[in-house]
């Protein structure tokens, strides 16, 4: 798949956030499309996997959520970056959540812990529906509290 028209999937069409698995924060990719055919491309060639959608509205298309979690989606969003352009800060995001990640069957140390939850505050400031999200992120706050500007 062309790698440019991905991005512009995920930026027309996707999400990127952190859910929770066990204990720890973990990044989760979504695209969703009415076009199966698409999703199924982006599977075959990125791994993850397919679930229907849920219609609220009987007169809408059949719409299904390609979904790709943790290391797998930090893989994908590093091979993207350079073309995301509205999802740029969640791309950077995980790509710094890959970078702390402990690794399989280690333990997240405190410090790391603590930057997750940064980096999870710092997704949902981002991803914030409406109109009334706070006017300074959760990470300029962090630097503000130690006289970074």
């Amino acid at each position: 798949m062309n790698l440019a028209y991905v991005a512009g999937l995920l930026d027309g069409e996707g999400c990127i956030n952190f859910t929770k698995c066990r204990d720890i924060k973990i990044p989760r990719v979504s695209i969703t499309n009415t076009n199966l055919e698409v999703l199924e491309d982006l599977k075959a060639t990125f791994g993850g996997h397919i679930q229907k959608s849920v219609r609220t509205k009987e007169q809408w298309k059949p719409a299904h959520h390609w979904i790709i979690s943790n290391s797998a989606s930090a893989n994908f969003l590093e091979k993207l970056e350079k073309w995301v352009r509205i999802k740029k800060e969640q791309v950077w995001l995980v790509l710094l959540w890959d970078s702390i990640r402990p690794g399989t069957g280690k333990h997240w140390s405190p410090e790391a812990k603590e930057a997750l939850e940064l980096i999870n505050s710092q997704s949902k400031w981002l991803n914030w529906k409406g109109v009334n999200r706070p006017s300074i992120s959760p990470i300029d706050q962090e630097l503000s509290a130690f006289g970074v500007k």
